[in-house]
């Protein structure tokens, strides 16, 4: 949880859910992982620690989110310049699945939810 997520709880304030995601079905994460992943050869318990770095960065509901939502684009409610409190907890997940799952090397620019599952999944 942010440090602004952190003060709003305390005041009983809530993050609002971004633009993009309000309308959208609340899929569970087993469909999400069929619909959309179901070329990776993965079992679902990694698939759910991946999509839930997204949805814990960002703050909003797993189910939510599609492959397409962009970190600095559809998963913000606010207007995004530079880098972000989600993009530096992001990383830290990053950094710390990448160690988990023994992938090494330089980690290329990802700005999407697909980026991030495909760079940490693909060719395990």
């Amino acid at each position: 949880m942010s440090l602004a997520s952190a003060f709003g709880a305390v005041l009983g304030l809530k993050r609002p859910l971004p633009d993009a995601l309000k309308s959208r079905e609340d899929l569970q994460i087993a469909e999400i992982q069929r619909r959309f992943y179901g070329d990776l050869d993965v079992p679902p318990e990694q698939f759910l620690k991946v999509w839930s770095d997204i949805a814990e960065a960002f703050e909003v509901p797993a189910g939510k989110i599609r492959p397409g939502d962009r970190f600095g684009g559809e998963l913000t409610y606010r207007p995004v310049f530079g880098l972000t409190e989600e993009d530096m907890i992001l990383g830290e997940r990053l950094a710390k699945r990448m160690k988990e799952f023994g992938k090494r090397g330089s980690t290329p620019k990802l700005i999407s939810a697909d980026d991030y599952v495909r760079f940490l999944l693909q060719n395990r």
